[in-house]
């Protein structure tokens, strides 16, 4: 089904995902996983980039990338992690993506490898309406607030906002060819 979806929008598709490996929900792994495999096998047969869910699976992610021979890169959807792991995807073609997260203090580990990564491996994001910035807690997270993003951000890598939306827009060109066919 996947497939046919797939072949029967290829000249509208962008990206394929948000798809990837959670091992907090009830999903089981197993099932996660071939569901991955069958999606990294249509973004390389289609040569789409991946947007990629994580949540205390890298390790694993980043083994079925490889097994799969995966070359198209993509985003790595609200990344946490180490820098050891940031490096990794980064040398797989990947993209990290930067949001509300490190609005948050206490995200120590994420701000800390964030602050350490060249904003040309860096895109924004919001996760709208998903994971509020820090200071909007039980509120919508909404677009608009992409701009707290860009503003800690700024404050982490001490350059200008104006030089992480540049560069970030470019990034987002490179990844996904400047435009999105509707």
């Amino acid at each position: 089904m996947l497939n046919k979806l797939a072949d029967e929008h290829k000249d509208k598709i962008v990206a394929i995902g948000e798809t990837g490996l959670d091992s907090k929900i009830t999903t089981n792994i197993e099932y996660q996983k071939i569901l991955l495999k069958a999606q990294i096998e249509i973004a390389e047969r289609l040569n789409k980039p991946l947007v990629l869910h994580h949540r205390q699976s890298h390790n694993e992610l980043i083994r079925l990338l490889k097994q799969a021979g995966f070359s198209n890169g993509g985003v790595i959807h609200a990344f946490s992690g180490s820098d050891q792991i940031a490096q990794t995807y980064i040398q797989m073609g990947f993209y990290l993506g930067v949001g509300g997260t490190i609005t948050y203090e206490r995200a120590k580990k994420t701000r800390e490898t964030i602050k350490h990564i060249g904003l040309q491996y860096l895109l924004l994001e919001t996760d709208s309406p998903d994971m509020p910035m820090c200071g909007k807690q039980g509120l919508r997270n909404e677009p608009a607030y992409l701009i707290d993003v860009i503003a800690t951000l700024s404050k982490l890598k001490a350059c200008s906002e104006t030089s992480i939306i540049q560069t970030t827009t470019n990034n987002y060109n490179n990844l996904f060819s400047g435009e999105l066919k509707r």
